[in-house]
């Protein structure tokens, strides 16, 4: 190279100019217009041999003039094992907005169908970091919330408003995510980390505005001795403003985590999205649908549920969620909890049923009286007013304790804690 006067620049700019494929314009041909490329790749290693790399005195110096052209393996960048031993792994990584489980199904079949039918049978192929199964077990934690959810919410609603009356909020729950899910899919997201945690997360908070509205209209029939429809719309006119104001508080709170900004706002802008939607889709299920069901359905009278219909409806709603565990398939889960339905039907009957209204005549009527002994005691003479002022006093109490904690390092805080 020294003798030639050649330089590894020289080298790097004959071989990337002549590698390549260039257009050589467009031709005109039958009322169309086609392009033209010069396909100027090579075919195979040997073809560098006779690139010009340079022009002295006329003459042309070849590469293989200057240099030996031979094939070898690119340098590795990366490194994969498994179990210790040196492998090859292919990453593959779904496009955004596509669905993870239906692209891990695929990829399955796909190597399935590579080890039967193109693989040698000693090249042992296996699929590692799968993510699709995290996503499934985390909607499998949804699902199973959301069925703990109505048996909390039913089994302690039914001592104070009684089963029947019960149910109407246990059914905001599933309607409210229902609905949830279908706006979310409407404005295009698809279920990620953030998008699953806004729902559990949201999944404690649906049920308040149903609690407000089931338990008022059961207030005015059963105090005021009002019909279904007179205590259902007296009821909702009542708390409509106030739920649709607690609402939106509850939503503005979570607003600043959408405005966050940089990469980790774009990250959590999903959370607020998903809150505000499961908020209003219980405020719509609790106006709306709840009143529906309780101006037509809701009554004041634990009426006593006869064996017989007791065995049918049990043996109905049992055998159908036997034959659907059995044969199923994904929805052997509704199985489960039809029979599980059927199964605490007898207990509500035999166990739940005399529990709860023990509670509701001794026991609630005790802490009622309780209760509005300690505020009526609370309210005489100056007593609201000094209340008031030690409350007053207690929170700037806390707030200076704090603050002398922080000075002192007593309390620390970590914005990004390690642990």
């Amino acid at each position: 190279m020294m003798a030639s006067k050649v330089n590894f620049d020289d080298v790097i700019g004959a071989v990337g100019n002549g590698n390549m494929t260039m257009s050589a314009g467009n031709l005109k041909t039958s009322g169309q217009r086609r392009t033209i490329r010069i396909i100027g790749e090579i075919e195979k290693p040997s073809d560098l041999n006779d690139f010009v790399v340079k022009v002295e005195n006329n003459n042309p110096i070849y590469l293989k003039d200057v240099a030996t052209v031979t094939f070898k393996e690119k340098d590795r960048t990366t490194f994969a094992r498994e179990f210790g031993d040196r492998v090859v792994m292919l990453d593959v990584k779904k496009r955004a907005g596509k669905n993870m489980v239906a692209a891990a199904e695929q990829i399955e079949a796909i190597v399935a169908n590579a080890k039967t039918d193109v693989f040698p049978s000693n090249l042992r192929v296996t699929i590692a970091n799968d993510q699709s199964s995290k996503t499934i077990g985390q909607v499998d934690d949804l699902v199973n919330n959301i069925i703990f959810g109505i048996i909390l919410v039913v089994t302690v609603l039914m001592f104070f408003l009684g089963f029947k009356n019960a149910l109407f909020v246990g059914f905001a729950i599933p309607m409210s995510m229902f609905m949830s899910l279908m706006i979310l899919s409407y404005l295009g997201y698809t279920m990620n980390t953030m998008i699953l945690f806004g729902l559990i997360m949201g999944l404690g908070m649906l049920v308040d505005n149903g609690i407000v509205v089931v338990e008022n209209v059961y207030r005015l029939m059963e105090d005021e001795g009002m019909t279904r429809v007179e205590a259902a719309k007296k009821g909702i006119g009542e708390i409509a403003f106030p739920i649709i104001i607690s609402t939106a508080t509850t939503v503005a709170a979570f607003i600043p985590l959408g405005l966050w900004p940089g990469v980790m706002g774009e990250f959590m802008v999903y959370f607020p999205i998903t809150l505000s939607v499961v908020l209003g889709s219980s405020l719509i299920v609790a106006i709306f649908f709840n009143s529906v069901l309780v101006s037509q359905f809701m009554t004041i009278e634990d009426k006593e549920m006869p064996i017989n219909k007791i065995i049918r409806i049990s043996a109905i709603i049992g055998g159908i969620g036997l034959l659907i565990l059995l044969f199923g398939g994904t929805y052997r889960a509704l199985g489960s909890v039809m029979i599980f339905t059927a199964i605490m039907l007898w207990v509500y009957r035999l166990v739940l049923r005399g529990m709860a209204n023990r509670f509701q005549n001794k026991t609630l009527v005790r802490l009622e009286n309780w209760y509005e002994g300690k505020i009526s005691t609370a309210l005489k003479g100056k007593r609201p007013a000094i209340i008031s002022i030690l409350t007053f006093v207690l929170l700037i109490g806390a707030f200076m304790a704090f603050g002398v904690s922080v000075a002192s390092q007593r309390t620390k805080i970590e914005f990004f804690p390690r642990e």
